[in-house]
């Protein structure tokens, strides 16, 4: 009934079947650490690259669609649409693979529609930007542009500049002062009384 290395070790003498039995404890443990370790590995490396997706669909909606009057916004709003259209096809193949092949078989209809669901939610972030990226006055956009382009690209594009200059005093936040002296009502020549 067991197997013939394990009715050996059966009658080998007790402190021997005790080291045995710790090392391969021992042995299970590195290897559930090991799994571990690279489930995490795998994780981490997932949910950087959900984020660098995150930050670039935030980047084409700042720089390119959100600011009407923009050079590239029609650009902007295609590139948008392109990778939406993309996540509906997607979606839409897999549904007729669950169609096609699927039949009686309740797996193959749970993840063809599972990933359709997926690559349909993934189309609508395209389509729907986040609510927070809406918010924000001229000055906090363009400063949001320019950190957004040095952590994905490295540096700073030469037309963000531009359009940063571009902006009005107020828009970016500056005041206006007057240089020199203090103001005074009207009608007072600064005369002592």
């Amino acid at each position: 009934m067991y197997p013939e290395w394990l009715e050996k070790a059966d009658h080998l003498p007790g402190v021997i079947q005790g080291a045995l039995g710790s090392f391969l404890f021992w042995l299970l443990l590195q290897l559930v650490q090991f799994i571990g370790l690279q489930f995490l590995r795998a994780a981490g490396k997932t949910t950087e690259t959900l984020g660098r997706r995150r930050k670039f669909r935030e980047y084409i909606y700042r720089r390119y669609t959100s600011m009407s009057g923009l050079v590239n916004y029609t650009q902007g709003y295609l590139f948008s649409l392109s990778r939406a259209l993309r996540g509906l096809l997607a979606g839409l193949i897999f549904c007729s693979i669950a169609l096609l092949l699927g039949g009686g078989s309740h797996v193959i209809w749970g993840i063809c529609f599972g990933a359709a669901i997926f690559y349909f939610g993934s189309a609508l972030t395209w389509l729907v930007p986040s609510s927070d990226w809406k918010s924000a006055s001229a000055r906090e956009h363009w400063k949001r542009v320019v950190d957004l382009e040095k952590e994905l690209f490295g540096e700073v594009a030469p037309e963000t500049h531009m359009y940063i200059d571009k902006l009005t005093p107020e828009e970016r936040g500056e005041d206006k002062t007057h240089s020199g002296g203090s103001e005074r009502p009207p009608g007072d020549k600064g005369e002592a009384t």
